[in-house]
């Protein structure tokens, strides 16, 4: 199965909230105590939440959309992101360590149900 994934810059068109996509994460490790560092990216399947660190109501949320810099300011805003199956089938106040400033990225997610009807297939 081949897809294609077109990436989107979050400063430009930002994620949905309340539904499921598909962020590349960016990240910075040091095994040394900062010494030196290594970017790198998580690949994620999320949602994210109108709330975030700062708030425990939607009033970043409100404020971002009244923001006259529109989704140049995605930048200036952090949400919580949660996985996409405790969004959905768990607990949606299981938020990861990650807030919406850390999305270098992100897609819709792509339509796996041919893939994952070939993998229930093959466990049968």
């Amino acid at each position: 199965m081949k897809t294609t994934i077109e990436w989107l810059d979050p400063k430009i068109n930002p994620p949905p909230f309340g539904q499921q996509f598909m962020a590349l994460l960016g990240g910075q490790g040091s095994t040394d105590c900062l010494r030196t560092t290594t970017p790198y990216v998580k690949v994620a399947n999320l949602v994210m939440r109108r709330d975030g660190p700062n708030c425990e109501d939607d009033s970043d949320y409100r404020d971002f959309l009244a923001d006259e810099r529109g989704a140049a300011a995605f930048d200036d805003y952090q949400f919580h992101l949660v996985d996409f199956d405790q969004y959905t089938y768990g607990d949606d106040s299981d938020c990861l360590d990650w807030y919406s400033d850390s999305i270098v990225a992100w897609a819709p997610m792509p339509d796996f149900s041919e893939l994952l009807a070939e993998t229930r297939a093959e466990a049968i």
